[in-house]
């Protein structure tokens, strides 16, 4: 019968550094872009071309005078999309023509933002744990 491999202390404690660290940087990017986010504003955008019923091409014009015109794939709507309709989005500080989102999406405003921090935990976690083994 095999018996199961064990990987090595110094694997473990290198890879539990790695996933730290990586988590660290990327809850430091979460939380810039969750700053940005705060920070942008909400706008009325007009539909100006249509791809399909989930991706269209806004334009809508920040609250700095800035135009934007930009194509995004959005949650589907019960009534078909024409150009002209109008709907209410908020768009980031950071680069606002790109981190544009609909403003009563949450989730996608700050659903992926809590991912990093909870690899930061359990990094953090493991890492004690490996400490403690010593």
């Amino acid at each position: 019968m095999a018996t199961a491999r064990q990987i090595s202390p110094r694997f473990d404690l290198v890879f539990w550094v790695f996933w730290t660290v990586f988590s660290s940087i990327a809850t430091l990017l979460c939380v810039v872009s969750f700053v940005g986010d705060i920070s942008g504003g909400n706008a009325v955008a007009t539909v100006v071309h249509i791809y399909s019923q989930e991706s269209y091409t806004i334009r809508f014009t920040t609250r700095d005078g800035e135009t934007c015109i930009t194509a995004h794939k959005w949650t589907p709507r019960a009534d078909p999309v024409k150009i002209g309709d109008t709907l209410r989005v908020h768009y980031s500080k950071i680069s606002p023509c790109d981190n544009v989102d609909q403003q009563d999406d949450w989730f996608a405003r700050y659903g992926a933002i809590l991912l990093p921090p909870g690899f930061l935990a359990i990094g953090c976690v493991n890492l004690r744990r490996l400490r403690g083994r010593d």
